[in-house]
């Protein structure tokens, strides 16, 4: 047996045999793999190999598929018992494959199809091989793909193919097999190499696991590639299934590039990772993730349908994250410059989260992008149609989205918040139109945030058609119309309506404050500047408002037309009408002038300026003005400008022309006022400007006052000759004549030299002459100098010599002698600082533009700091090397006083200074121009120690001063206030910690609080706190505030708020004793009118009365500005009088408790808030001079103020006390009925009730009876007498003018009436003596009350005399009233009688009282006694008193039910301060 090998091997040698072998070979392969294949010869070696010489097998369309000139494979062994060929590793030298799409397949598909099929194994022999090997093989591959324009080549190429692929499976299990060597380079260069992978084969498919290779730059990582086996033939490409897990795709951009050169040039790899699976008609990717660049990350899930037909194909992308930024994406675009701007990096990075779903050419993009500038949401949908056109539409929605920083415009553009619907479409960028329909719910524009925006409109490359409305909080916007900027001019026909737009607000006019502007806009004009205007612009129904001015205007219209190559601008207002005719370029008017004036001043103008020499400026103009003051006031407060005045003339470029007239009445700006003002201007032929400028008055401030002011000036040649003339033709002269030359030149550098001649001149300053001398004055590129200028009168004199200089040593000195600088700055208004006194010395100033170095050596006498005199104030300066800065010596000595001393250094280095000042004793009046809005009058001394340190630009101050008896005023309530402690000084603050207050009565409160400053002392804000112990907080009379003055004693607290311009005065406070305030009713010119009356004290103790007629000190506050809150709790401690006519006494006395609130504001209006309920008081009503009575006001009574002082609403009750006889009214039979005659003819008590009701300044009157002494019967029948309310009233007349009842007519007897017409004169004229002369007796003392009364005689009473007196001792615990009377009708034989009572607060608050009294009987029944007593058990206030007493009480209870008729008038103008006659019609109602 050992033979057989042998045997078989020589047998296999034969060539019959091997061409035998070729056969059997063949047809098994061909059958294998379904492929014609053919084999030129077999060789087979002894015990070793066999070789195929010219190995082919075509495909199934007969092209050569593979191609191997030899194929060598070792025998490993075979079995003739099995009739299977065991091969070793074939290897095929330099192999050709050629390999493209035939139909819908590959054309090497078949092979693999075969690998999977069942098929019978007729063929007797079978073979195996242990693995295959291809050396320096060669690829060819063309693929449809590949046809793209796109595609560098139509066909790949791959050459040096190296394979090596080894079976690690048994022959009799299934396939496996595992490469070891792969590598090939592609004809364009790429080479891939390091191929390593295992695989098996299944039933249907082929499984490639663990699949890498790499280029040179890229690296390709697959887990497992999954291809079918055994598909059926009708299964096209496309629907041939895959499955692809990638581990990690690492792709160099270069490598694609050698076949697709326009791929980005990225500068990083892209990575791809994930899994793909399907086929190509229905792929899907699930987990996809990417990245390239530095910054971009991509994570997807997609499902990808009917690519084969690609404008049917379907695409599902869910992104799940997608990160990137702007340098990322600029790499994706072609070309070297990026086109994306610089300002779309501020989105940083950028986040998109959402979905793409649709047709390749008809995609929807929904989904969200987040970025450092906000948020933007998309549902927009995209499609490409048949022309390529990009067409889109959808919903766009933003929130919080900066754009302005995204397109570089932030000054001017903020965040946006819309919610918008688009559709358009785009060809190019300039062929393009996008529909909008939406809202804009926020946009911030100028550093406003607008909102409620909707827009509606066609919007095309440079045009837009449409409307936009605006509903903003601060202002509305209505516009309608088209802008249109494609062609050469643009054109604007738009409509635009604006509603109260806040302009300030808005920020369009932020300077304009509370400016409110309402406008309806009309244009229908072309051109982008005012020189290529063609059309109208029309403002109707405009209202621009401001809280200081406001504007009016119906129709403003600027129209411009245009004829041949003359134009002509229009404008028509009420403010100007204006006209410019002729040929204008107003946009280059710079140029052109400055080359006008190239003429005339030629150095003047620089080589290198831009001027403009045109024949394009020929026009004449014409501005009439009209209101232009209306204007000013709105949008320039601080000029004052006439409303009416020219500006007319012609004006010519070249060859140059120039004629000017401007005339205005006056023209005033900050500090500069000018009356009369006129401006002419000319041309000579081309050869010089002259221009002449006159005022009848020119003012700078309150420094220069100037008359018949007059410029005259001269341009040619370089040289400007100007003349200043003023004189005030008066009898005490002020005149000056300045004459100056000014010449230009130019260095060889181009750079200009100035040189002014000041020629000799003089001025005239209040009589007194002051020569200038010739002097002259260089201004040079690098530097300036002063020759001998010298102004100087009797001695005094200012000098100025020297020069600057940019490089070299300099010096410029300025000496004083003798100089009165009260002469130049005298009423001077420098920011409220004045100065004054005489000053000598020198100031030297060196290494200006280096190191600035000033020394001084100046002395003021006479020194007035603020029009405070304090002495000798001098400063002296010198250089310390070694400190390298300038040491500073102050002084400030009155007589042998030095109220301050000081040093300090300044460094020119750092331009900082660093001073100390010593102060001992000095004048601290200085202040009160600073702080006069607040307090005025400060007075007093201030010692300490205080720092000025900082840069010289803006030093600060601190330290701590000791205040010495200090007083200062507040103005605004005329008091006064002392001030002892130390205020402490901060850099930007002055406090004030808990610093004793006192007052002009003695009584001390605390004051602390800061002003704040901005280190200068201006803009100072104050918070200020005066608290107040009993302490004045008001002491001003009619003269200082004629709505309301008096003396407030008070317990509380003041605070002052606010800055200079806005001061807040806040006042609480609760009333103490010795409070009374005055609210005069009558207008001030009837108070002027009045004679004060005063007790003087003459001769040591010699009193006596006189008229006082000398006027009372001024009292002048600004409150300008001001803003004053006084919330007052009134108590009864406090005395209020409401004066209707102080002439007569007619005026209304009381005390009692309530809240008023007194308001100010800014403007000066006062207003007065609170209710007030009356206690007691007294009220002294008149009628016409006829009658005086004085009325006392019953407790309960009320005022109450919602706004107007006068127009308070009122609720009082006042009653007049008098005894009458009843025998004027009751029938003397009727009389008898109920008691003797003799007791009708004694006088009862008579109450008569005044009821005031309404308003304050014309109150409603109403009248009233009672009888308090007189039983329930007695009073009953005197009413019934009254049976009218004609009778009524005519009884009340009667007893307040005659003091007695008027008898009816038929009880009258002749006779009697002369004598009623006497006692009427005596009785009125007798009260008004009577009320004048307790008036004049209460003003000698302020703690006791005094009343006198004297009643005349008649034909029933004797003459009656009383005296009351009342005070208040004991701290106002105990109340005394008494009153003594003599002459009163009694039974007893004394006519001396009296009253008296006794009230004491046993607490004190007063809750709890004690009482006691004594009164007159006067009842016509009980006449046992003639006085009733009484004391009342201690009681809380207001509740009833039970007292003990005898049966003839004086006071009935109200619990008896009688009733009081009363006459109520209601005749308009029935008012306090004008009755002239009552209506006879009345009515009578019960109470």
């Amino acid at each position: 047996m050992a033979g057989v090998p042998l045997l078989t091997s020589l047998v296999l040698m034969i060539p019959a045999v091997q061409t035998g072998v070729v056969r059997i070979v063949t047809n098994r392969l061909s059958a294998d793999i379904n492929a014609e294949i053919s084999i030129d010869r077999v060789s087979i070696t002894p015990f070793g190999s066999i070789r195929l010489n010219q190995f082919l097998v075509r495909d199934q369309q007969k092209d050569t598929l593979f191609y191997a000139e030899n194929v060598r494979a070792g025998i490993d062994r075979f079995s003739m018992r099995h009739k299977h060929l065991y091969l070793g590793k074939v290897r095929f030298n330099q192999p050709m494959v050629n390999m493209y799409q035939s139909g819908q397949h590959m054309n090497f598909a078949f092979i693999l199809d075969s690998l999977g099929k069942n098929r019978p194994d007729t063929v007797e022999w079978a073979y195996s091989m242990r693995g295959m090997a291809i050396q320096d093989g060669r690829v060819q591959l063309k693929h449809p793909i590949l046809d793209n324009p796109g595609i560098l080549t139509d066909q790949l190429l791959f050459t040096g193919l190296n394979l090596s692929i080894d079976r690690t499976s048994k022959v009799n299990e299934p396939l496996v097999f595992e490469v070891s060597e792969f590598s090939v380079q592609e004809a364009s260069g790429l080479r891939i190499e390091g191929f390593k992978s295992m695989g098996y084969l299944e039933d249907d498919k082929i499984v490639i696991d663990n699949l890498s290779f790499r280029t040179a730059r890229s690296l390709f990582d697959f887990e497992a590639i999954e291809l079918p086996i055994g598909v059926p033939d009708e299964t096209s490409g496309y629907d041939m299934p895959f499955t692809g897990r990638i581990n990690r795709l690492i792709i160099a951009p270069e490598d694609i590039r050698y076949y697709y050169d326009r791929f980005p040039a990225l500068e990083s790899p892209i990575t791809l990772s994930g899994l793909i699976y399907g086929s190509l008609d229905n792929m899907k990717g699930r987990e996809i993730s990417a990245s390239f660049g530095n910054n971009t990350h991509f994570r997807s899930s997609f499902d990808i349908s009917g690519m084969s037909n690609f404008n049917e194909t379907f695409l599902y992308m869910d992104i799940d994250a997608l990160e990137t930024t702007i340098p990322d994406l600029e790499l994706l675009i072609a070309g070297d410059n990026p086109v994306i701007p610089e300002s779309f990096n501020e989105l940083e990075t950028i986040r998109y989260k959402g979905n793409i779903t649709g047709f390749i050419n008809s995609l929807v993009a929904y989904g969200s992008f987040t970025s450092n500038l906000g948020n933007i949401s998309t549902d927009i949908g995209i499609k490409i149609d048949d022309d390529k056109k990009f067409m889109f539409g959808g919903l766009l929605n933003t929130t919080d989205f900066n754009l302005g920083r995204l397109i570089n415009a932030e000054r001017s553009m903020g965040k946006v918040s819309l919610d918008m619907e688009i559709s358009g479409s785009r060809s190019s960028h300039t062929d393009y139109f996008i529909i909008l329909d939406g809202n804009v719910e926020s946009m911030e524009f100028n550093q406003y945030v607008y909102s409620n925006i909707s827009i509606q409109g066609l919007l095309t490359h440079q045009k837009f058609d449409g409307s936009v409305r605006l509903n903003d909080p601060n202002g509305a916007l209505d516009f309608i119309g088209k802008v249109d900027m494609s062609g050469t001019v643009p054109h604007f026909d738009f409509m635009a309506a604006i509603s109260n737009a806040q302009l300030d607000r808005l920020n369009l006019l932020p300077n304009l404050e509370e400016g409110i502007l309402s406008v309806l806009l009309e244009t229908n004009f072309e051109g982008d500047n005012l020189d290529d205007l063609v059309g109208e612009i029309i403002l109707k129904e405009g209202l621009l408002y401001t809280p200081s001015a406001s504007i009016d205007f119906d129709s403003i219209t600027v129209r411009a037309v245009r004829e041949g190559d003359l134009k002509r601008l229009s404008l028509h207002s009420a403010f100007a009408d204006g006209e410019v005719t002729g040929k204008y370029l107003f946009r280059h008017f710079r140029r052109t002038f400055l080359g006008f004036m190239e003429h005339y001043l030629p150095s003047y103008v620089a080589e290198d300026a831009p001027t403009l020499t045109t024949t394009s400026n020929d026009f004449q103009f014409n501005l009439q003005l009209k209101k232009v003051q209306q204007l000013a006031a709105v949008f320039v407060p601080n000029l004052d400008i006439a409303d009416e005045g020219h500006i007319r003339g012609h004006f010519r470029s070249e060859p140059p022309e120039l004629s000017l007239d401007v005339s205005l009445d006056h023209f005033n700006l900050n500090n500069l006022h000018t009356e009369e003002l006129e401006l002419n201007a000319t041309t000579n032929n081309g050869t010089g400007l002259k221009m002449v400028t006159r005022a009848g008055k020119i003012q700078f401030g309150k420094f220069v006052d100037l008359l018949n002011f007059s410029i005259h000036q001269t341009a040619a040649n370089d040289t400007l000759t100007t003349n200043l003339f003023w004189n005030n033709w008066d009898l005490i002269t002020n005149s000056g004549a300045l004459y100056s030359t000014t010449e230009f030149s130019r260095d060889e550098d181009d750079n200009r030299h100035t040189k002014i001649d000041l020629l000799p001149s003089k001025v005239i300053v209040s009589d007194t002459t002051w020569q200038i001398n010739q002097s002259q004055l260089n201004l040079h590129a690098q530097g300036m100098s002063v020759q001998n200028f010298r102004i100087e009168h009797d001695g005094q004199f200012i000098m100025l010599n020297g020069f600057l200089h940019r490089k070299n040593e300099d010096g410029l000195k300025l000496v004083f002698n003798r100089m009165n600088i009260n002469q130049f700055l005298s009423g001077n208004d420098l920011a409220n600082v004045s100065f004054g006194g005489t000053i000598n010395g020198e100031l030297a100033l060196s290494n200006y533009y280096r190191e600035p170095l000033l020394t001084s050596n100046v002395q003021i006498e006479q020194f007035m700091f603020n029009q405070v005199p304090y002495g000798t104030f001098s400063v002296n300066s010198n250089w310390d090397r070694e400190l390298d800065a300038l040491v500073v010596n102050t002084n400030l000595k009155d007589a042998s006083h030095e109220p301050l001393q000081g040093s300090g250094l300044f460094h020119p280095k750092t331009q900082n200074v660093d001073f100390q000042f010593e102060v001992d004793s000095l004048d601290v009046a200085f202040l009160n121009p600073m702080i006069q809005k607040v307090l005025q009058d400060l007075t007093g001394t201030a010692s300490g120690r205080m720092f000025l340190k900082g840069p010289i630009t803006q030093p600060y101050l601190t330290g701590r001063v000791k205040l010495n008896d200090g007083r200062f005023d507040v103005g605004l309530l005329n008091s006064t206030y002392q001030l002892t402690d130390s205020v402490i000084f901060y850099p930007n603050e002055m406090r004030f910690r808990d610093m004793t207050v006192t007052d002009r009565l003695n009584k001390k409160g605390q004051f602390r609080g800061s002003i704040y400053h901005n280190g200068k002392f201006k803009e100072m804000l104050f918070n200020l706190r005066l608290d107040a112990n009993n302490m004045v907080m008001l002491d001003t009379r009619l003269q200082d505030n004629p709505l309301y003055y008096g003396t407030v004693i008070a317990t509380g607290f003041m605070t002052v708020t606010g800055n200079t311009d806005n001061v807040n005065l806040a006042i609480t406070g609760r009333t103490r004793p010795n409070t009374r305030f005055f609210i005069p009713i009558e207008s001030p010119e009837t108070a002027l009118e009045s004679n004060f009356i005063r007790f003087v004290n003459k001769d040591q103790g010699n009193t006596q009365l006189r008229l006082d007629n000398t006027p009372n000190p001024e009292y002048s506050i600004d409150l300008t500005g001001a803003k004053v809150d006084m919330d007052i709790e009134v108590t009864p401690d406090a005395e209020v009088q409401i004066i209707f006519d102080e002439r007569i006494g007619d005026i209304l006395k009381s005390t009692g408790a309530g809240n008023i609130q007194i308001r100010i504001d800014r403007q000066g209006n006062i207003r007065f808030f609170g209710d007030y309920t009356i206690q007691q008081g007294e009220y002294l009503f008149s009628l016409q001079n006829l009658i005086n009575k004085r009325f006392d006001i019953n407790q309960g009574g009320t005022v109450k103020w919602q706004g107007s002082p006068y127009n308070a609403e009122i609720d009082i009750t006042a009653v007049y006390k008098l005894r009458a006889s009843l025998s004027d009214l009751i029938d003397p039979v009727m009389g008898s009925e109920t008691g003797s005659s003799q007791d009708l003819q004694r006088r009862v008590l008579i109450h008569t009730n005044l009821i005031l009701g309404d308003m304050l300044q014309q109150p409603s009157i109403r009248f009233g009876l009672e009888m308090p002494t007189l039983d329930e019967s007695r009073e009953a029948l005197v009413l019934d007498y009254i049976s009218s309310e004609e009778e009524l009233n005519r009884q009340v007349l009667s007893l307040l003018l005659l003091n007695r009842f008027y008898t009816p007519e038929h009880l009258r007897m002749s006779g009697n009436s002369n004598g009623r017409s006497e006692n009427a004169a005596l009785v009125t004229t007798t009260e008004m003596l009577s009320s004048q002369i307790s008036r004049w007796f209460s003003t000698i003392s302020n703690d006791v009350d005094v009343g006198f009364a004297y009643r005349p005689s008649d034909n029933i009473t004797s003459e009656e005399f009383e005296l009351a007196l009342s005070t208040q001792v004991f701290n106002n615990r105990v109340t005394i009233n008494g009153n003594v009377g003599y002459g009163k009708y009694q039974a007893n034989t004394s006519k001396m009688v009296g009253d008296f009572d006794m009230d004491v607060k046993l607490n004190p608050s007063g809750t709890l009282r004690a009482r006691a009294y004594t009164r007159s009987n006067e009842d016509l029944i009980y006449e046992t006694s003639p006085t009733t007593q009484a004391s009342a058990s201690p009681s809380k206030k207001n509740s009833t008193t039970s007292a003990n007493s005898s049966k003839n009480t004086g006071t009935p209870s109200p619990a008896n039910g009688r009733m009081s008729k009363y006459n109520v008038i209601k005749q308009s103008g029935f008012t306090k301060k004008n009755l002239s006659f009552i209506k006879k019609k009345h009515s009578l109602i019960p109470q």
